[in-house]
């Protein structure tokens, strides 16, 4: 994948059992269609991450999601990177790792996975908006092994 523009944030979701999952949301800001004749344009990003296991989010309150085969998140000493299937770097990022956040997913051992369009991340004083791309269908996801203490 090339030529994408992503943000990424992390933040923590209710697991249902009173905790919390460590969240990271991946948002291709530039919102990558590809025209089909007679069809709706189909969104390049979420497509591709269905295509490397990733599943499409029906439920945003009990998120079964699977485990990612080939996928991982490592923690840096600027924020984390998610590599991918592909055998590359998906995103390296600075991004804010609070203490509550890094508590929980070094606890979990994995972080819940979250990528679509339409995720708001671009406006930093606002909070994330996964439930809008999921109700638009535009958003899938998965649980990653974490990598890395720092």
């Amino acid at each position: 994948m090339t030529d994408l523009d992503l943000l990424v944030r992390t933040g923590l979701w209710p697991d249902g059992d009173g905790g919390s999952d460590a969240v990271v949301l991946v948002e291709d800001a530039a919102n990558t269609r590809v025209p089909r004749p007679g069809a709706e344009p189909v969104g390049t990003f979420v497509t591709t991450m269905l295509a490397a296991g990733m599943v499409l989010v029906l439920d945003m309150t009990h998120l079964d999601l699977p485990v990612l085969a080939g996928w991982s998140v490592t923690l840096t000493d600027t924020g984390l990177a998610v590599r991918w299937p592909a055998g590359t770097e998906l995103v390296d990022a600075p991004v804010r790792l609070g203490d509550r956040w890094r508590r929980v997913a070094l606890g979990a051992g994995h972080v819940t996975l979250l990528a679509g369009t339409a995720l708001g991340l671009a406006d930093a004083d606002r909070f994330p908006r996964p439930v809008a791309a999921y109700r638009n269908g535009t958003l899938a996801g998965g649980i990653a092994p974490l990598t890395g203490d720092a």
